[in-house]
């Protein structure tokens, strides 16, 4: 009898084992698999009309201002995950657009970052139309360049095959 409860809690730790390894392959976290999506897909995408070589001579305009998650315009430094204390949203229409035009002068002359919001703004419909392949653009361009927020909402898109 006790050698039957043996040869079953032996089957039964063997199976556990089993089951976690299993999960554990499983259970790359979400972004991990985003980013691992941008990586496999990123020499397709590689046919860009934009530059994507930072200068030194490249506007950095847009450096007042930046985008949260949410496509909420802000005007001022971004510090950790909140606004300092001289940041305020933007909500004029005018300072709106007069934001969205330096960051698109800046992304196109190649930085990276301005690249990154300038996704957002069309992947989240923020003064500019919603268009997620103008956004799937920015990113790439952002992402090429080691932008790690690029990368992830790139690996998104590309997971939800939006």
């Amino acid at each position: 009898m006790s050698m039957l409860i043996l040869l079953v809690l032996v089957i039964g730790i063997i199976i556990y084992l089993i089951v976690r390894s299993v999960n554990k392959r499983r259970s790359a976290t979400f972004g991990e698999r985003a980013i691992r999506e941008y990586q496999r897909t990123r020499s397709r995408a590689s046919n860009h009309s934009v530059s994507t070589q930072e200068g030194e001579d490249a506007p950095r305009s847009f450096d007042s201002f930046y985008i949260d998650e949410d496509g909420t315009i802000v005007k001022g430094q971004k510090r950790g995950n909140g606004l300092s204390s001289s940041s305020s949203i933007i909500h004029s229409p005018d300072e709106q657009k007069e934001a969205i035009l330096l960051i698109q002068k800046s992304a196109d002359a190649g930085y990276a970052e301005a690249q990154y919001y300038l996704g957002l703004c069309y992947e989240q419909g923020t003064v500019v139309p919603k268009d997620i392949d103008i956004a799937k653009k920015w990113y790439g361009l952002a992402a090429d360049q080691g932008n790690p927020q690029a990368q992830y909402r790139l690996g998104l898109l590309m997971i939800n095959k939006v």
